[in-house]
């Protein structure tokens, strides 16, 4: 297993403990994580934005 190396300033948060808890996982596990961590997420960004109807969301340009 490749060990990862972090500037000593960097705090360890609960997503970093995520990443290191995963990699041990097979590839499919792997990516059924990922997967149902990503739609959690638009989950969230869709709840948010209904709840701040001011807010106009921006997709991306880097795709151009």
């Amino acid at each position: 297993m490749k060990q990862f190396r972090y500037p000593k300033q960097r705090e360890v948060t609960q997503h970093t403990l995520t990443l290191f808890t995963i990699s041990n996982k097979s590839k499919t596990d792997l990516y059924n994580t990922l997967s149902q961590r990503i739609s959690d997420l638009k989950i969230q960004e869709d709840v948010f934005l209904k709840n701040n109807p001011n807010l106009i969301k921006i997709e991306s340009l880097d795709n151009e």
